[in-house]
């Protein structure tokens, strides 16, 4: 059978079948497969819940280790009770003599005495109110230790001056002496009367000797501190028996 050809002679193709029409997906089946989706990582979800890897259900399953106790420093030297109690009734003692309030510090142990003392150290308590129970005034005891010299000359040290007197009389705290003019021995001495208390610290602490009891080392060692000798305080306060390791704690 012979081709037909058109002009060019380009026979023409014969007529091809039309391509097959798409398949239709049924009606919901996307719904359902996003469903099904849903579902299955629901599921892992709830088994990593409720059965967890192994290394991690080790992990959360092992209970921390407790905590080392903590002992504070404290509590490493803590000194017994007993021996606190003095010492703080000593340190509130000395406080009281540096602000020059001795009734105060006897009135302090009198009630560490009455209430909470242990009977252990009610002893050294009722020492140290021995003590300043006869303390006696510092401004006597100079002028006692002046009355012991009357009749004599003697040197007296005021300020940044020196004086040559002779003692003549003494009267409570006044002082009645004879002033001697250096340089002039011919020259008629100067009676003159001055008080205890117009002398310096370090003066009436010279006065009160080396002071071999506790009351007048007590009170060499106060007046050394408000002279501002620290040294001299120290050796004074080391005499001062129950008293000393708290004076030695406060001099700087």
């Amino acid at each position: 059978m012979e081709r037909c050809v058109n002009a060019n002679g380009i026979a023409p193709s014969p007529d091809l079948p039309p391509p097959p029409a798409p398949k239709r997906v049924p009606a919901g089946a996307h719904a359902v497969a996003w469903m099904l989706v849903l579902l299955a990582w629901g599921a892992l979800a709830w088994h990593l819940l409720h059965h967890p890897l192994p290394g991690r259900q080790a992990e959360e399953a092992a209970p921390p280790p407790p905590p080392a106790p903590v002992v504070p420093p404290a509590a490493r030297t803590a000194v017994p009770e007993p021996e606190r109690i003095l010492r703080l009734l000593k340190q509130e003692v000395v406080a009281c003599l540096f602000n020059h309030d001795v009734r105060r510090a006897v009135a302090l142990i009198d009630e560490a005495l009455r209430d909470h003392l242990p009977d252990a150290l009610r002893a050294e308590a009722q020492q140290m109110r021995d003590i300043l129970q006869a303390l006696p005034s510092v401004n006597l005891a100079v002028a006692d230790a002046f009355r012991s010299r009357i009749g004599e000359r003697i040197t007296l040290h005021v300020g940044d001056r020196t004086y040559d007197v002779e003692l003549r009389a003494i009267s409570g705290e006044k002082v009645n002496v004879l002033v001697y003019t250096p340089g002039t021995p011919d020259a008629e001495p100067k009676p003159v009367t001055f008080s205890v208390a117009d002398l310096d610290p370090a003066e009436k602490s010279r006065w009160l000797g080396p002071g071999s009891d506790p009351g007048i080392s007590l009170l060499k060692c106060l007046l050394s501190v408000e002279a501002g000798n620290p040294d001299f305080a120290r050796m004074a306060a080391a005499r001062t028996g129950p008293l000393a390791d708290a004076l030695l704690e406060q001099i700087e």
